[in-house]
This record gives C-alpha cells, sequence and structure tokens, in this order.
C-alpha cells in the first residue's frame, strides 16, 4: 500500500499582492506537452478554446458538445459546473516531488494549477458536467451565465482567480477583476454594469434569469467562509446560494512505497478534518443563507 504523508498543506489566504498577468494555459508545469485534467488524463480528453472571455474547457470524452438549447427553447442545465482559478508557478521552485515532500511540513509548498486540477477533477460526475478554467472575475461570470447548473464548485485559493505559486507563497495577481470580493464587486453592483455571456453583452438580471432558482456555488478555497456578510453580497450579486469554509482547505499527498513520488492526493478542512479523495465529501460550514 502506499505510504501516506499527513502534513497540513496550508494555504495563505491573505499573501502579498503583485502585479502578475493572469495566463490562459492549462498544461502540466512539469510537462508542457501534456494537458492537465486530472490523475489520470487520457489523450481523448478534449482541450476547447471558448470564443468567450477565453475560457477553457477541459471536458470528458463524450462530453465535449457545447452549451446548447434544446426543442422548444429549453435551456440545458448541467449538474454540476467545476471552475478553476488560474495558479502557475513562478519559475521551477521543485524539480521533483522529493522536494516538495521536503517543504510541505515547513509550510513552503502551495498547491497549484496541477494539483488544484486534481482537486477539481477527482469525482467530477462522468455526465452532464462541465470542467472550466476562468483567469478572471469576467470569464467566471461568463463561466456562470454559459453553463447553467444545480451546482458550481470553485476551485481556487481564497476567493481571488488568478496569481502564481512561488516557493513559500502564493502571488494573487492585482487589479479589481481577479478577485471576487475585492474593488470589482462595487463595480459590478452599479447601474449599467455588463459582461460579454454567450458572445453578446449581458447584465446581472440576465444571469439570473438564466441559472436554477435552486442553483448553488461552493467556493473550495481557504477561508473563503470566513466572513458570512461576504457569502450574503456575494450571493446578492449572482442569485445564487454561496457556500464557504471557514478555515483552510488541506492538500494531503499518498506517497510511493520509498516515500520518493507523490502518486494521489487526498483533503480535509482543517488540520482534524476528516482525510476524503472526493470534494463532494468536504462539507461547508458557512453559507449565505
Amino acid at each position: 500500500m502506499p505510504a501516506r504523508r499527513q502534513w497540513p498543506l496550508s494555504v495563505d489566504s491573505n499573501p502579498d499582492w503583485h502585479s502578475t498577468p493572469g495566463p490562459t494555459g492549462f498544461n502540466d508545469p512539469e510537462d508542457p506537452n501534456r494537458t492537465i485534467n486530472g490523475p489520470q488524463s487520457r489523450s481523448s480528453h478534449g482541450v476547447i478554446r471558448m470564443a468567450e472571455e477565453g475560457a477553457i474547457v477541459l471536458a470528458r470524452a463524450g462530453g465535449v458538445k457545447s452549451y446548447r438549447r434544446l426543442r422548444r427553447g429549453r435551456v440545458r442545465i448541467l449538474n454540476e459546473t467545476n471552475i478553476v482559478g488560474s495558479f502557475p508557478l513562478k519559475g521551477n521552485p521543485w524539480k521533483n516531488d522529493t522536494q516538495k515532500l521536503a517543504d510541505m511540513p515547513l509550510d513552503n509548498w502551495f498547491p497549484a494549477d496541477r494539483e488544484i486540477a486534481i482537486f477539481a477533477n477527482q469525482k467530477i460526475p462522468k455526465r452532464n458536467s462541465k470542467f472550466l478554467k476562468t483567469p478572471d472575475v469576467y470569464a467566471f461570470l461568463n463561466a456562470l451565465y454559459s453553463n447553467p447548473a444545480k451546482r458550481f464548485n470553485l476551485f481556487t485559493h481564497g476567493t481571488v482567480l488568478s496569481g502564481e505559486v512561488v516557493k513559500g507563497n502564493v502571488i494573487f495577481s492585482s487589479g479589481e477583476k481577479y478577485d471576487l470580493l475585492g474593488a470589482w464587486y462595487y463595480k459590478a453592483t452599479s447601474p449599467g454594469f455588463s459582461f460579454q455571456g454567450k458572445g453578446k453583452w449581458r447584465t446581472v438580471q440576465d444571469l439570473h434569469k438564466a441559472l436554477p432558482p435552486s442553483a448553488k456555488l461552493i467556493i473550495y478555497g481557504c477561508k473563503s467562509g470566513s466572513n458570512k456578510n461576504d457569502l450574503k453580497r456575494l450571493s446578492k450579486l449572482l442569485g445564487v446560494t454561496v457556500l464557504g469554509f471557514s478555515k483552510s482547505i488541506l492538500y494531503r499527498p499518498i506517497t510511493s512505497r520509498d516515500g520518493k513520488r507523490i502518486v494521489n492526493w487526498k483533503f480535509s478542512h482543517g488540520k482534524t478534518g476528516k482525510e476524503v479523495d472526493d470534494y463532494h465529501k468536504l462539507n461547508p460550514d458557512m453559507s449565505s443563507k
């Protein structure tokens, strides 16, 4: 059986802010020629570049059909839409898993695109679901509008959608369009605000009409639910119930027999939370209701 490390791998939800462009690529940092789509990527998994806001769709084989309207004008409602932020590695701080494992107990390691994608894609439903990458809030709104679902799952750092991972820190991208609860929020609640949704300009009211009344958004980010008022504000803006976590989301590696390679991951809410391999089993403890 593989050996399992149980170090708390917390993510600082408030690191220093620096200006960093938000990339749109989504490749394995350790192998630029391989596209990440979970722990067992297959060549049949397609990558589709959407014309709207540069969002990237990674869908399972048989699920790559674009969002479409059904007969009689009815809109297809997905069971789940999984959305990940953009957090590539800056440079090459860890050349191999051994170096990552050595830095984990020192809190010098943080999950980047590769690990976040594995978290988001380990147990995504095989049918009637989508997997998207949105590097900023406008792409995020387009993803919600264009892929209405009963449940939206956002995997990121805190409530920010873009940044870079370095040794010992996560450097968030600066600018109003990267933080769901930053200055952009006040712009989005002002009269006249609009965003590109399915190739046309849309309003917040259009977004509310496009989503199911019972839709919910779960933010799988460290301390994403530390402020209930923030969840309420975001819920009012998006027109969905918003849930989050009051503690850090910890990434816990499962290693090979010799302890040199990371073969899989488990996750927990806080240091004492139960380790699980399915994000559905992590129960948010904060809600906008």
